[in-house]
């Protein structure tokens, strides 16, 4: 059975899960959480260092799980430490790539057209007048980290403390805005602050107060992919504790969701519902119990909350037309720069093309290739397809429902997302990490 997927109950809240990396998590969260109140660069510099000692002493697997779970600071604590391409995440990855080489760690053929990638991208931001090195450095950077990881770690690495640590950043992230709202407005999370001006302020939905982290679409993904994983992984928990905390954070982030007011969180979470819960089926009387169980919940929902519910898709359905024309517009724009312009076509644009041509795809697909060209975005897709394939080919048995995650991370990055998005290559290591948790523990049981 898989390294990655035994002992679960153990290890989950265990001894073993509160190490120093666990508390210098945490202290990290805490960090972040007190910077987007006092604004204060000492807490991020200070940060910066600890995590980049971390880093220099850790192995790669232990740097991946705990740089994943530090994603959400990337935002929260924008370092200006002489350029703002300069972030702390780009100090800890020329570190961990240092000592990768110096190890003489295996680095296959792939990372050679990665190298091209950033030579490439380099070279379209110098050509556009849009160059920004380290930036281009950190997200080629995490893509290597991300196929190294997989080819090379994926069995010893912990996924239950990788998800722990994804859900308590979820959490963080909540309450940043949650706090910032109190301070703007004096109160949050209430249905009719949303979807209105308050003050001079255009509060479209939680998750706009505190503007640097993220933002309402990407939080509402994150905010669903939590929930999706919490209820894939409560069968597999036996200690109360755990599936008290999974039923908590179900609760919290499903309910702040529902506050984004944004199509990410209802169609990603929807749809994994229906495929996840009719995957299920084994019989008729289950089909019945479960259509059942909706209506029940349904006829509450109707009788407790229909005037907020009702008002609140109002707002969605909004929201979906502009967010849909809008889209149809930066797509139009997208494919009519890449006709008519044979460079951009060929050679890309550069990862920051939008500071050129004033607009962003606003799809990950297409912006690729915007960025990269036809000949970057192929070794691109190879490069992510090949390591995905011969991850999955080393763990077989994967099932649709071992997937699901994987699914709607490659939906979602229909309407949002680009080449340059650090975030995207964790979140995609992390789905593919689950497919063969899931696997490993579905074999386990089954023995």
């Amino acid at each position: 059975m898989n390294s990655i997927a035994h002992n679960t109950e153990k290890k989950l809240f265990g001894a073993d899960k509160i190490d120093g990396a666990f508390w210098l998590f945490i202290g990290c969260l805490l960090s972040g959480v007190l910077y987007s109140v006092t604004h204060n660069p000492w807490l991020g510099i200070a940060t910066a260092l600890v995590i980049c000692v971390y880093v220099l002493v850790s192995s790669p697997e232990d740097c991946y799980v705990f740089l994943f779970g530090m994603q959400f600071l990337r935002v929260v604590i924008p370092l200006q430490l002489g350029a703002s391409a300069f972030g702390f995440i780009l100090f800890a990855y020329v570190v961990l790539l240092f000592k990768l080489f110096y190890r003489g760690e295996k680095l296959d053929g792939e990372y050679l057209a990665l190298a091209a990638l950033l030579l490439l991208d380099l070279v379209c931001g110098a050509v556009s007048g849009a160059l920004h090195i380290g930036d281009s450095i950190n997200w080629v950077a995490s893509l290597v980290y991300m196929v190294y990881i997989l080819k090379n770690k994926a069995k010893s690495i912990d996924f239950e403390k990788l998800f722990l640590f994804f859900l308590l950043a979820q959490w963080a992230i909540c309450l940043i805005n949650i706090l910032a709202e109190l301070r703007i407005f004096g109160r949050t999370l209430v249905p009719d602050m949303y979807g209105v001006w308050v003050d001079g302020y255009e509060l479209f939905s939680f998750g706009k107060a505190y503007t640097a982290v993220a933002g309402g679409n990407e939080i509402a993904f994150n905010n669903a992919l939590a929930i999706a994983l919490c209820v894939m992984m409560f069968p597999h928990v036996k200690r109360v504790g755990v599936r008290v905390f999974y039923v908590i954070s179900i609760l919290f982030l499903g309910y702040c969701g529902f506050m984004l007011i944004a199509r990410g969180f209802y169609v990603e979470l929807l749809a994994f519902l229906v495929v996840y819960i009719f995957s299920s089926i084994k019989n008729p009387r289950q089909l019945v119990t479960y259509v059942c169980i909706f209506c029940l919940i349904g006829v509450v929902f109707y009788f407790l909350a229909y005037d907020i519910i009702l008002v609140t898709l109002e707002r969605v359905l909004v929201r979906f037309e502009g967010g849909n024309a809008a889209r149809e517009n930066l797509l139009s724009q997208a494919g009519a720069l890449l006709a008519s312009d044979p460079w951009v076509f060929l050679g890309g644009a550069g990862t920051y093309y939008p500071e050129r041509f004033g607009f962003t795809a606003h799809n990950h697909y297409v912006d690729v290739f915007l960025s990269l060209g036809l000949f970057g975005g192929l070794v691109y897709f190879f490069v992510i397809g090949k390591t995905m394939y011969q991850t999955f080919r080393a763990h077989a048995g994967l099932s649709v429902r071992s997937v699901l995650p994987l699914l709607m991370l490659l939906a979602y990055k229909l309407i949002s997302g680009s080449a340059r998005d650090v975030g995207f290559y964790y979140y995609l290591a992390m789905v593919v990490l689950f497919a063969i948790y899931q696997t490993g523990r579905q074999e386990h049981e089954a023995a």
